[in-house]
């Protein structure tokens, strides 16, 4: 398999959480909110494009049925993001008041989501791979 699953959800979760802390800090010390919709977009990015670079270290072939791994680390990749989303919603409860009374968005928003997530997957999975093997032929080219 080219995508380690473990290894990707650990970097989402490693991603999202340090963007919050970030996100906090930033508003805390210098009083600017830089939250917006498409942070969560890069938490998708940064493991997709590492996946993508850990397979290209290991073989030069083109990747095997990338949208399939694409669609596996979108399914991760929304189920982490309820996962959070539940644990903000038990720790915050204007969280929780506000999806309780907007379920119906809530799930076409998740729905959206999941959909953006297979497109950057992909892009960002072979990405990752293409970095990788220019630079090896930059180096052999040496």
């Amino acid at each position: 398999m080219i995508v380690n699953l473990k290894r990707f959800g650990f970097v989402f979760v490693a991603t999202a959480v340090g963007l919050m802390v970030l996100t906090i800090l930033v508003d805390l010390l210098f009083g600017f909110d830089i939250q917006n919709a498409g942070m969560s977009l890069i938490p998708m990015m940064i493991a997709s494009m590492l996946e993508g670079q850990k397979y290209a270290q290991t073989s030069r072939e083109p990747i095997d049925a990338p949208w399939k791994h694409a669609v596996m680390m979108a399914a991760i990749g929304t189920l982490l993001n309820i996962l959070i989303l539940a644990v903000m919603a038990a720790i915050f409860p204007d969280i929780r008041d506000l999806f309780a009374n907007l379920f119906g968005i809530v799930s076409a928003v998740i729905v959206v989501v999941f959909v953006l997530f297979i497109l950057v997957g992909r892009f960002f999975l072979t990405f990752g791979a293409k970095q990788i093997w220019k630079a090896q032929d930059r180096a052999s080219q040496k």
